[in-house]
């Protein structure tokens, strides 16, 4: 697999958009609700067994923030079509997901918005009401370390 770039529909929040880019990173945009949400991180198809994405960080709409609009994220291509990962709050709480690439092309605006995607904000607001899919325990998270400072992910 050489590029990861197209659109993906991915159980968990539906279509998601990938580009892969010349330095190795993936950058990533999505639609949870009204949020708009994005995904950046390391791609390497140099692995021992399937291409990934590693040291991700997703981050969405309102805050941008942790604990509960920024995480964590890894993403396995599975080969030219399929995906899964496992996504992470901040609070240690992961879940998993799959996906299936439906084009390998990405409109303009679509490009344009991932080569321009906002920063992650790292201030955390502990206030942030709980709004979440699943509630995995940290204890068996598959991305985060239990002995992890979760407040500075």
């Amino acid at each position: 697999m050489e590029d990861v770039t197209g659109v993906w529909d991915v159980d968990l929040l539906g279509e998601m958009n990938l580009k892969l880019t010349g330095d190795d990173i993936i950058r990533g945009s999505y639609q949870n609700g009204d949020h708009q949400g994005y995904i950046q991180g390391n791609f390497s198809a140099e692995n021992e067994t399937l291409p990934v994405m590693t040291d991700g960080i997703w981050f969405e709409e309102p805050s941008f923030q942790p604990p509960y609009s920024l995480g964590v994220i890894e993403i396995t291509f599975l080969n030219d079509t399929e995906l899964e990962g496992v996504f992470s709050y901040s609070d240690g709480t992961w879940g998993p997901f799959t996906g299936k690439k439906t084009s390998g092309t990405l409109t303009e605006e679509t490009e344009e918005k991932l080569m321009n995607m906002p920063e992650a904000n790292w201030t955390i607001n502990m206030d942030e009401e709980k709004n979440y899919l699943v509630s995995n325990s940290l204890e068996n998270n598959p991305i985060m370390d239990p002995a992890e400072d979760v407040s500075e992910v």
